[in-house]
């Protein structure tokens, strides 16, 4: 497995065109009428860092960091009215693939998600930030309690679709 920020265009279209397939067909926790040419891609994505864990030129499973330094505000100061400062970053749209990994491949699912935890460690340090924030769903909550996020608000409807809350982890300083 390889696990890098993803730099070209082709790599980060398809992992946009993934990331539609997910969160708008399957799960339907994005608007389909947001993304009408079938690849869900954000106003801060072109800013973001796309992190994601490949095997050949198989694209596992991907998050996407978004530093509020390159931006005025995170998507979740906009949608939860959170403040967050410029030693911030939220982690999106993470997803492991399960066109490559069946969900009862549980061992190599865990290691997909050690390796993009472990890039995003990276960034934390080259980036100094102190804090990371993140939107989840009532699925996925206690994973993301389990490596150390906590709740920061109340569940709100987004876009008339899924219900999200707000999620913050504060980091130690980090000495390199």
């Amino acid at each position: 497995m390889n696990t890098r920020i993803i730099t070209s265009r082709k790599e980060k279209m398809k992992l946009f065109k993934k990331r539609f397939d997910v969160f708008v067909l399957k799960d339907q926790d994005a608007p389909g009428y947001l993304y009408p040419d079938g690849y869900l891609v954000d106003k801060c994505d072109t800013k973001g860092l796309h992190v994601g864990c490949f095997e050949g030129k198989n694209l596992l499973g991907f998050l996407t960091v978004i530093l509020k330094k390159n931006c005025e505000k995170l998507p979740i100061e906009m949608q939860h009215e959170i403040v967050a400062d410029y030693s911030s970053a939220e982690i999106m749209r993470l997803v492991i693939s399960d066109e490559f990994v069946s969900k009862k491949e549980l061992a190599k699912r865990g290691k997909i998600l050690q390796n993009l935890l472990g890039m995003v460690e990276k960034i934390v340090k080259d980036q100094q930030l102190k804090t990371l924030y993140l939107v989840t769903t009532r699925e996925a909550q206690s994973m993301y309690e389990r490596i150390g996020f906590i709740q920061i608000g109340t569940y709100k409807m987004y876009e008339n679709i899924s219900y999200e809350c707000p999620m913050r982890m504060e980091l130690k300083t980090v000495k390199i």
